[in-house]
């Protein structure tokens, strides 16, 4: 087929269409409200619901975050268990290099160390 034959088609279709197209119906006065009312029905805009659940959830993450800090950082010795220490490392190391055992202290003065585990109601890490 030419160009000429299918403009000459194409025209014949566009004026068939025209004197054959139906009546547009008229507008319903009250279709606009009748579409948002639908549409709120089936969509409703729960704010206040999402407000509480995102400032639950922050609430939520602060308490985990604040308890877990406090959880993980351990315990500052007073000074008395510091001299403890010192002491009993002294005793081990002077027991170590001089050989003696005389000099070891007992296991009550690293007790201190255990404490914290014990109040935790864990040992060795096992609770």
């Amino acid at each position: 087929m030419s160009q000429f034959s299918q403009d000459r088609e194409g025209e014949r279709l566009a004026a068939f269409l025209r004197q054959h197209r139906p009546c547009v119906p008229p507008a319903a006065d009250d279709l606009e409200d009748r579409v948002m009312q639908a549409v709120e029905t089936l969509h409703p805009q729960p704010a206040r619901r999402k407000l509480w659940l995102v400032s639950g959830m922050l609430a939520a993450s602060l308490a985990i975050a604040t308890a877990g800090y406090r959880l993980l950082t351990p315990a500052t010795p007073s000074a008395a268990q510091l001299s403890d220490l010192e002491a009993f490392l002294v005793n081990n190391w002077n027991g170590l290099v001089n050989g003696s055992e005389a000099d070891v202290p007992e296991i009550e003065v690293a007790s201190f160390l255990l404490d914290d585990l014990m109040t935790n109601d864990r040992v060795d890490g096992y609770q």
